[in-house]
């Protein structure tokens, strides 16, 4: 009894020593709910700027953009053009094409008037509408997505219709002129209190759609995957338990090559708050690690905090509506299908949203989370990850820099004749773009890369060495 004692109080040290890393700052953030937390880099600076939306302290709806000086240190930016919103979410893409990150939102005004449109960036720290055709939504979800791959972003949102009082699901193909064309012959079921995700789930290289939400009567709620036929069309692949109050995120958590997912909400059939981790085996998806917390009016976001190679797992919502209940946890991947609560103190908030990203160019993941603890009071947290348990001690005995930087079409490495073990790109959220095994050349080609900063990850003989670069 004592061997297995002493083990598991090891264990234990070791998932908090892991979590220890993440240091609390920015302690002024407005206290948000109900709305989007989004790390977007607005200002083209190459780091990640924060912007709030929500429910404010006072009860108010309101919207905050601060500036990312490059080290984590935040300012705010006035006069951004931005709607003030609450019930909202925001996507954010190069709508326009040219190199700044354009937004897509949609959320509900003080005044009761409802806001969905794209907002274009000016590129001197200010948006303005492009006045597009949407119906009035919120309470809902809106994507960027190319979903025909012709190198166009489309747009997909659902939600409540404020004009028609109903719930509605709708893709709007991109006329390429700057304009949208709604298809009327997707077979969608409108969902609000929604949760979606746009991925290449069955690996035949379109994006397919996986949509949960309330169905407005006599319309079930729903939890559903639908394939991309490639044709403009969309079948039902998959069902899953019916959600609603939800958050869904997508992650290679186990690496072998597609996108498995994760999905939170409340079941109303069995008046149950449920987390379901689903693991896809070539476009079969089977449930697995069934210990992480069941939550509604959640957040889920996906990112390998601690640079094991596994992606791990913020969660934070309402495991029941009473004192304590409210949670925020982040469990740690450890293989195999295998997660652990690392058992770091978050405070507990539903009407919750989350991000990760790196605030302070270290090329690990910081985490920003937001929403209403169990007391009704609003948070907005960030933490800046300090993590070096998983690095390599002699990661930066040797130098290996890259040129041109920014680079262009062709980044090149400062060393020849080497075989490395493995080379890979990530981008700034730890999504992992390219990849190449025993690579034997000093050049690499990032033609297909958007504007933006990456990080180039080089390892040889057990060594990992992390390099920032920027594609003009």
């Amino acid at each position: 009894m004592r061997k297995i004692t002493l083990l598991l109080g090891f264990m234990l040290a070791m998932y908090i020593a892991k979590s220890q890393d993440l240091v609390q700052i920015f302690p002024d953030a407005p206290g948000m709910s109900m709305g989007s937390t989004t790390w977007v880099d607005y200002d083209g600076d190459g780091d990640q700027d924060l912007l709030l939306m929500g429910y404010d302290p006072s009860e108010t709806n309101n919207t905050f953009l601060y500036a990312n000086d490059g080290e984590g240190n935040f300012s705010i930016v006035n006069n951004s053009g931005l709607p003030l919103l609450a019930l909202s979410s925001v996507d954010t893409a190069d709508w326009d094409g040219d190199g700044d990150v354009d937004l897509l939102i949609m959320g509900s005004e003080m005044s009761g008037g409802v806001v969905t449109d794209i907002y274009t960036n000016n590129g001197d720290g200010t948006f303005s509408a492009a006045n597009m055709e949407f119906p009035s939504i919120y309470l809902g979800n809106c994507k960027f997505v190319d979903y025909n791959n012709d190198g166009y972003l489309d747009v997909f949102v659902c939600g409540f219709d404020d004009a028609n009082t109903n719930y509605v699901s709708k893709l709007y193909k991109n006329d390429q002129n700057g304009g949208l064309t709604l298809l009327t012959n997707t077979g969608f079921q409108g969902v609000s209190y929604s949760a979606t995700l746009w991925e290449d789930f069955d690996g035949d290289g379109y994006k397919d759609l996986f949509l949960c939400g309330m169905g407005f009567y006599p319309d079930p709620d729903i939890a559903i995957l639908y394939k991309n036929n490639g044709d403009d069309t969309f079948s039902e692949m998959q069902s899953f338990t019916d959600m609603w109050v939800a958050d869904a995120a997508a992650a290679d958590y186990d690496n072998d090559g597609d996108m498995d997912f994760i999905f939170s909400g409340y079941q109303t059939s069995s008046e149950g708050r449920l987390t379901f981790l689903m693991r896809n085996d070539g476009g079969v998806f089977t449930q697995v690690a069934d210990n992480i917390i069941g939550v509604s009016q959640p957040a889920l976001a996906w990112a390998d905090y601690d640079k094991d190679g596994n992606p791990d797992i913020f969660v934070a919502g309402a495991h029941e509506i009473a004192e304590g209940q409210i949670v925020a946890k982040l469990y740690h991947n450890e293989g195999e299908d295998t997660f652990e609560d690392s058992n770091f103190f978050f405070t507990g908030v539903w009407w919750a949203d989350a991000a990760w990203g790196d605030i302070d160019g270290d090329t690990d993941m910081d985490l920003v989370y937001s929403g209403e603890d169990d007391q009704g009071n609003r948070h907005t947290f960030v933490y800046r990850n300090d993590v070096i348990n998983n690095v390599p001690e002699n990661a930066h005995e040797e130098s290996i820099s890259v040129y041109p930087n920014p680079a262009n079409d062709r980044l090149y490495l400062s060393v020849f004749n080497t075989t490395f073990d493995n080379i890979s790109i990530v981008n700034s959220l730890g999504e992992r773009l390219w990849s190449a095994d025993n690579y034997r050349s000093n050049r690499i080609d990032v033609s297909a890369l958007k504007t933006g900063v990456y990080i180039l990850i080089i390892e040889k003989n057990g060594v990992q060495i992390r390099t920032k670069f920027m594609k003009k």
